[in-house]
């Protein structure tokens, strides 16, 4: 955080790993279910937290210590400029984005103004998948008014009580717009920084209170966020309290499963895999919920590393591990060198794959996966080669403008 280093998805992968390992400097976990009890850390968790952190820096130094390549992004801002025309790509991508935000509210508005957590069908699923991969090419392309827009939409899911799409986009957004090879100190970026912790202090903040919201008991909203004591409780209620509830528990039972881990993870390959027969149903989420906390009566959030450990123990926990430290390199890699119209699918997949393995498990990223590359190529590859029109004029061209630094050979605007 206070070194000097490129800004890219291994600081996505420090970040979110520190704030899902927050109880360790707490030195709890909240019970899930019951509000306000708390149980200590089990001390080998600690070890597991360690051994997540140190093997991301570890892999982080070896990947500094690798020479830039040539002809990568050294800086992101160089490399867009303003058109007066759009891409084919982009247009559809756009255009389905808002389709299926149109859909989702027409579909589900009983749902979004209805007090409690809403439970949407497949029009949530594509709106979701859709409007965040429409905002990282937006600000990609440095098309801020279809940004802003597009973050509205989001704004309204974030209203209903949904968070995940919001945090996939703004999370794909931040590394899109500084993602680069020269070093620079993360915290110095005060704007960005002040940005976050604000709209995730909205987000924790909200969950809290939008069932009161929506119920329109505006007084009780107005007691609770004029309130120290509840503030204090939500600290205790944050999500990295209860899914590292999940690994201490389960280290503390020595819990172990065997289950139908790995071919569920295969069914999460296959769209709609229900439709098709295959019982997904039977996972490793119901099996922590009925045998640690079979008094909750709604699905507790998962956790890679509990996973990895009732399965196979420390070997695979660290495995785990490993891969998680590894993936950042690899995906740098593959979003330095993919086309324009790639990146926006690889920076919210990447950003999913990221901050949510800590809280879903590999079974529920799988399926997020699938449905990012799957509609994101769709809207930006497939249909618009279909389709007749490549490109649309823009009511009022820009000026083409150009940074100080001209474009590295290999950074194409048109790629796919």
């Amino acid at each position: 955080m206070v070194k000097k280093r490129p800004f890219d998805f291994f600081t996505i992968a420090f970040f979110s790993s520190v704030l899902y390992f927050t109880p360790a400097f707490f030195g709890f976990v909240t019970v899930p279910g019951f509000i306000g009890i708390v149980r200590p850390i089990e001390p080998l968790a600690y070890l597991a937290y360690f051994l997540v952190i140190a093997l991301i820096l570890l892999v982080t130094l070896l990947h500094d210590l690798k020479p830039a390549s040539v002809g990568g992004i050294r800086d992101s801002n160089v490399l867009v400029e303003r058109h007066s025309t759009m891409l084919g790509g982009e247009v559809t991508l756009y255009a389905l984005a808002t389709i299926a935000f149109v859909g989702f509210v027409a579909l589900g508005w009983s749902e979004i103004v209805a007090p409690g957590k809403p439970s949407y069908g497949r029009e949530h699923a594509i709106f979701a998948t859709l409007v965040p991969i429409a905002f990282a090419c937006a600000v990609m392309m440095r098309r801020y008014r279809l940004a802003f827009m597009f973050l509205m939409f989001l704004a309204v899911d974030v209203l209903a009580g949904n968070r995940e799409a919001m945090v996939f986009a703004v999370g794909a957004g931040v590394i899109i717009r500084y993602f680069t090879e020269r070093p620079v100190r993360a915290l110095n970026n005060h704007k960005v920084i002040l940005s976050g912790l604000a709209l995730l202090f909205v987000l924790i903040v909200y969950k809290e209170i939008y069932y009161a919201f929506k119920s329109g008991n505006y007084e009780l909203v107005v007691d609770r966020l004029s309130s120290l004591d509840w503030y204090r409780m939500i600290v205790m209620r944050i999500e990295p309290f209860t899914t590292q509830a999940i690994l201490t528990d389960s280290i503390r039972t020595d819990l172990s499963y065997a289950g139908p881990y790995f071919e569920n993870l295969l069914y999460g390959l296959v769209p709609m895999a229900q439709v098709f027969g295959f019982d997904t149903r039977n996972n490793i989420g119901f099996f922590f919920d009925q045998v640690l906390y079979p008094h909750v009566d709604f699905g507790v959030a998962r956790n890679i590393w509990a996973e990895g450990y009732v399965i196979g123990g420390w070997p695979l926990m660290s495995f785990y591990a490993l891969l998680y430290a590894l993936s950042p390199w690899a995906i740098n890699s593959l979003y330095r060198n993919a086309g324009f119209l790639l990146r926006p699918i690889i920076a919210v997949s990447a950003v999913a794959f990221l901050f949510f393995i800590h809280r879903t498990g590999l079974e529920y990223n799988f399926t997020l996966q699938m449905r990012f590359w799957g509609m994101g190529l769709f809207a930006l590859v497939l249909l618009p080669f279909l389709l007749p029109s490549k490109t649309i004029m823009l009511p009022e061209p820009h000026r083409a403008t150009r940074s100080r630094q001209e474009p590295l050979p290999g950074s194409h605007l048109h790629g796919t």
